[in-house]
């Protein structure tokens, strides 16, 4: 499949649109009616929120007849709701007021933007500093040669999960999809526990696996991206390594990056994987943590202003963002 839209968006739905793949995600390969997930459309000039089908024939035809520019998807119901007549679609506008809400389930969605690492990205590996954009240099280092093997480890290795899809976000970013049964039903807080102590730090994984991923993943590649940058072109995260280093009142004459470290590792030998791990840790948006109604695109749908197509990941040591153009 073409990774950008070459025809209209009416064209894409009818002709290239995977809709037998499309079908088995929302409803997790049929674990789930589709009438139990909730969509949300972005069309030219209106938005349709909380939106709920009958079937799968409603849904398609609602997509075709009205060519959406994103298709969003959020939460499933835990029961079948409640279509009456003939009615296709129906509007979910009361779910904070209905005691189900408890009940509500969801995938387990990781949500990776470049726009995140802006502190380590301003005048050290790539061009790309503030701006809202992610070119190959910062995707090879940042999401390639960390994200990735990080949270497969995280996830197939650690926690055994197996149903797990990876998704380019249309821009500069990734959606990684976890749909084992066992995640459906956490809570908020488990979810919030499972990102603390196994995403957002390294708490929750065994201490031997903590060395290996530092030494396999994250020094090698702190080693060769950052360690000669200039600490005077990057102000913003000299500022942070100083804040964090174990002597405050020198930087001993280093003029890079690399040089501070073997400095500040006199005082402190763990001080480079902490580093290490500061500029390059995942960095996943909290959304997804907060409130489990938060809306995600689909896969294989549009990012609206990019115009590339939200595809699935198969190969994440091949895959760049600036190759989908």
């Amino acid at each position: 499949m073409k990774r950008v839209v070459p025809l209209t968006l009416q064209g894409y739905y009818e002709k290239q649109f995977p809709w037998n793949s499309f079908f088995s995600f929302v409803t997790c390969e049929d674990h789930y009616d589709i009438s139990q997930r909730v969509f949300w459309f972005v069309h030219e000039k209106f938005t349709s929120k909380r939106c709920m089908f009958r079937d799968k024939i409603a849904l398609k035809r609602y997509i075709l007849h009205g060519a959406p520019k994103v298709i969003g998807i959020g939460i499933i119901w835990p029961y079948l709701p409640d279509f009456h007549g003939d009615c296709e679609k129906i509007t979910f506008s009361d779910v904070d007021e209905i005691e189900g809400k408890r009940f509500l389930e969801r995938e387990v969605i990781l949500d990776v933007d470049m726009n995140d690492y802006e502190n380590v990205r301003i005048g050290t590996v790539c061009e790309c500093g503030s701006e809202r954009k992610c070119c190959n240099t910062c995707w090879i280092i940042f999401i390639r040669n960390i994200a990735f093997p990080y949270v497969k480890y995280v996830l197939e290795d650690l926690w055994q999960f197996k149903k797990i899809l990876r998704v380019f976000s249309g821009r500069r970013g990734i959606h990684i999809h976890i749909q084992d049964q066992r995640v459906m039903t956490w809570t908020l807080q488990q979810r919030c526990v499972f990102k603390r102590d196994c995403l957002d730090s390294m708490v929750g994984i065994p201490r031997q696996h903590q060395q290996h991923l530092m030494e396999t993943l994250f020094l090698p590649t702190f080693r060769r991206f950052f360690a000669m940058v200039s600490l005077e072109d990057c102000p913003v995260l000299l500022g942070e390594l100083k804040a964090m280093a174990p002597v405050k009142e020198t930087l001993g004459g280093a003029k890079t990056i690399g040089a501070l470290v073997k400095y500040m590792k006199r005082f402190d030998q763990n001080w480079e994987n902490d580093v290490a791990w500061y500029c390059l840790r995942p960095r996943f948006d909290p959304g997804f943590f907060r409130d489990l109604t938060h809306i995600v695109k689909t896969p294989w749908g549009i990012h609206k202003d990019t115009r590339r197509i939200c595809s699935v990941i198969e190969n994440t040591d091949e895959f760049l963002p600036e190759n989908t153009d």
